[in-house]
């Protein structure tokens, strides 16, 4: 996730610290000054923060007109966090994706549409859609077996 952008020249702002203090606007505070574009994330990050500035008063007060993409990373994000940072950046792509660490690539994400590139595929919050070229992800019940694709199965999704 670092050597990419970098070996690119592309400016990169690397944070490490607690993303409540000195108060859960630091995030914004740091996207606002560095005039961040892209925006790499952890879902339970970003639900912290959520948890601790609700209503978004530190969202509202930044200017985040530079921030074009917000990645979420890690396990799916949860709908209600999606909607809230849709809700205060809308006009930021939120690209939610599956990760898988040990790999260091997201088994499966919203891709972009590669006829137009500011895009990407519709989706619903909280569904990272489709898998990454090289995966092939199926939905399997307790048994083992592969749930057929229906809004409401749950399963535990495996690939190969």
């Amino acid at each position: 996730m670092l050597y990419g952008p970098l070996l690119r020249g592309c400016k990169t702002v690397v944070w490490e610290g607690d993303p409540l203090y000195p108060d859960p606007y630091v995030l914004w505070t740091i996207i606002e000054a560095n005039k961040v574009t892209n925006l790499y994330i952890n879902i339970s990050t970003l639900r912290d923060v959520r948890k601790e500035d609700y209503e978004g008063l530190g969202l509202d007060e930044a200017d985040l007109s530079s921030l074009k993409t917000v990645c979420l990373v890690g396990e799916r994000g949860d709908p209600d966090t999606i909607n809230w940072l849709h809700k205060k950046i809308p006009d930021a792509i939120i690209n939610d994706t599956y990760f898988c660490t040990e790999l260091s690539w997201p088994i499966a994400a919203q891709m972009c549409d590669l006829e137009n590139y500011e895009t990407v595929y519709p989706t619903l919050p909280g569904s990272v859609t489709r898998a990454t070229p090289g995966f092939e992800v199926r939905i399997l019940d307790d048994d083992g077996a592969e749930l057929e694709q229906e809004p409401a199965a749950e399963g535990a999704p495996t690939s190969t």
